[in-house]
C-alpha cells in the first residue's frame, strides 16, 4: 500500500505535517512534545515523526461500499497485477477482476486484505 511521503523542507509539506502532528498530539495528551514552527529543530523533528508515522491513504466511499458488500470480509484481498485489479479469496477458491481505477494506492504487485482496507479513513 502506497503511503504519502512528505519533504518537510518544503513549506507546504511542513505545514501539512505540523498540523497532522498537532492533531495526533491533541488526541493523545502527553504522547508527543509540543513543537512550534519557529523552534530551531522543528523541521528535523517533524520530518523524523513524519517518516516514522507516514500518512495512510484514504479510501473512497464507493470503494468502502464495495468492500462492505461482501459478507465475509476477512478471507479476501485485493491485488494489482499486470495493470489489472482483482479480488481474490485468501483460500484461492475465487478470483475476479474489478475496475482498475479502484483502490489507486495499491501498487503493481501489491495486495491488501479487506481487514486492512476497512481500517483506512474514508475520504469524504
Amino acid at each position: 500500500m502506497t503511503v504519502k511521503k512528505y519533504d518537510c523542507e518544503k513549506t507546504r509539506d511542513f505545514i501539512h505535517e505540523l498540523a497532522r502532528y498537532r492533531l495526533v498530539a491533541s488526541e493523545n495528551p502527553g504522547m508527543l512534545d509540543p513543537i512550534e514552527p519557529w523552534d530551531p529543530d522543528a523541521i528535523k523533528r517533524i520530518q523524523e515523526w513524519s517518516d516514522d508515522y507516514p500518512e495512510l491513504p484514504k479510501i473512497t466511499p464507493e470503494d468502502l461500499a464495495f468492500i462492505k458488500a461482501f459478507k465475509i470480509k476477512d478471507s479476501k484481498y485485493i491485488e494489482r497485477r499486470h495493470g489489472r485489479l482483482y479480488v481474490i479469496s485468501m483460500y484461492g477458491a475465487q478470483e475476479f477482476e474489478i475496475w482498475p481505477s479502484m483502490f489507486p494506492f495499491i501498487e503493481e504487485g501489491q495486495h491488501v486484505g479487506f481487514p486492512e482496507l476497512l481500517k483506512l479513513e474514508v475520504d469524504e
